[in-house]
């Protein structure tokens, strides 16, 4: 009986040394696949960061052009629109001008004299 207890405290005391030494290689293997899984997710990471700074640069310069564009646009329709005012104000004298002088003209064509003549043409009817 003591013989036996002795083997079986001998196989327990070798068979705990290889479930630890298992579960140790097994921490090991564990660490190792967590140490390139946080490399790959710092690399991933860090890709991101770089494409997202890629596009916030991208979408400032495309917002700044498109301000430019706006105040460019802004500028050539105001002076378009003064453009089109002065040259309606020019035009829209001119006309109050005419209408003046036809009024004029009017006046003076109703102060003239007239005499009613009948004509007689003979055989017309």
């Amino acid at each position: 009986h003591e013989v036996l207890a002795g083997e079986f405290g001998t196989f327990r005391d070798s068979t705990r040394a290889l479930t630890l030494e298992g579960f140790n290689q097994l921490q090991q293997q564990q660490v190792q696949t967590d140490k390139d899984q946080d490399a790959k997710l710092c690399h991933l990471e860090s890709k991101m960061q770089e494409t997202l700074n890629h596009f916030e640069q991208r979408f400032e310069a495309f917002r700044a052009d498109g301000e430019q564009t706006m105040v460019a646009n802004a500028e050539a329709s105001r002076r378009d629109v003064d453009d089109i005012r002065q040259e309606t104000a020019s035009k829209l004298a001119w006309l109050i001008q005419q209408a003046g002088h036809t009024r004029e003209l009017v006046k003076e064509v109703e102060n003239i004299p007239t005499r009613r003549v009948e004509w007689l043409i003979r055989g017309a009817s």
